[in-house]
């Protein structure tokens, strides 16, 4: 997928992510080199003075002490503490003991055109308002996070945006217990349901690859057979058609919001083959992706 631009130092040797949940884009960078119960770093610069970014920056406080400061104040953090600095903050990490271990990465939010019940794009954005969002013993974040950091290491961005999500959506209820969301624990109990969700996640971060269903099923601990059934269940199709349908829904999008060409879109969304692409796309639409296109231009010329 199309990465978000982070602006960073070209000497420097980073792993920048790029994935889509619900109606937010959102891109991940981190330095490769990570131990898993050490640090995730940020970029390699030290900074001995106040500066700021054009991203968000998480860290977590797995062991020790550290200290963020700021231009009016200092703030001391401790173990199992989140903090998320918003873009354009001033400040200087300053690490108060060597035995100091966090996880941290660098993180940016877009607003992309599906439309959705829970703008989770809206929640993240009113979680991370303030220059400093911290949130205090935070402990059942920490195997999210670490699975994160697996993700991160092992460059599976597949299951990083599934992990993401969970992040985010935790996040949401712990800043605002009072905003609903689809997997929160209160509003879904049934665990197929939840299972549903995350594989709905995988296939649309995952749809433009060629990825089998046995490798959905054996990241979510089900079987191939279960896993099939959960998507007759609840999407009333095969596999195979919900990655066709998902791609559909993108081709349909880049059709009326964008001047790509057909065969620009057809690789985009995983077809090796225009042909391919066409016979589906009359099949689901009863009409050839031009048709489409040139149904939605004469329309708006009507407005």
């Amino acid at each position: 997928m199309e990465q978000l631009g982070f602006q960073q130092s070209k000497s420097a040797v980073f792993q920048e992510f790029s994935f889509h949940i619900g109606n937010a884009k959102i891109g991940i960078l981190s330095d490769p080199s990570t131990e898993l119960e050490g640090i995730v770093p940020s970029p390699k610069k030290k900074y001995d003075q106040l500066h700021f970014h054009s991203y968000y920056e998480l860290f977590y406080v797995n062991n020790g002490k550290f200290t963020i400061k700021f231009e009016n104040e200092d703030k001391e953090f401790s173990k199992d503490d989140l903090i998320v600095i918003a873009p354009g903050t001033n400040h200087k990490t300053i690490m108060v003991n060597p035995g100091t271990a966090r996880y941290n990465f660098s993180f940016l939010m877009e607003k992309n055109s599906l439309k959705t019940n829970f703008s989770l794009y809206d929640a993240l954005k009113s979680a991370f308002s303030e220059e400093c969002t911290v949130i205090n013993n935070c402990y059942s974040l920490r195997d999210v996070l670490k699975k994160i950091v697996v993700d991160i290491m092992q460059g599976d961005e597949v299951m990083l945006g599934m992990h993401f999500h969970e992040l985010a959506v935790n996040v949401i209820d712990l800043v605002n217990p009072q905003k609903a969301h689809p997997l929160s624990t209160q509003t879904i109990s049934d665990s197929n349901m939840i299972r549903m969700y995350k594989l709905q996640q995988i296939i649309f971060n995952s749809y433009s690859q060629d990825i089998s269903l046995n490798y959905i099923a054996e990241k979510l601990f089900l079987s191939t057979r279960q896993a099939s059934r959960i998507i007759q269940q609840y999407f009333g199709c095969t596999y195979r058609e919900l990655v066709a349908k998902m791609r559909m829904k993108v081709a349909v999008e880049l059709l009326e919001k964008t001047d790509m060409t057909i065969l620009e879109i057809a690789s985009q969304i995983g077809y090796n083959s225009i042909k391919g692409f066409y016979i589906y796309f009359k099949k689901q639409y009863n009409c050839l992706p031009t048709e489409y296109r040139k149904r939605v231009q004469k329309t708006a010329d009507k407005k």
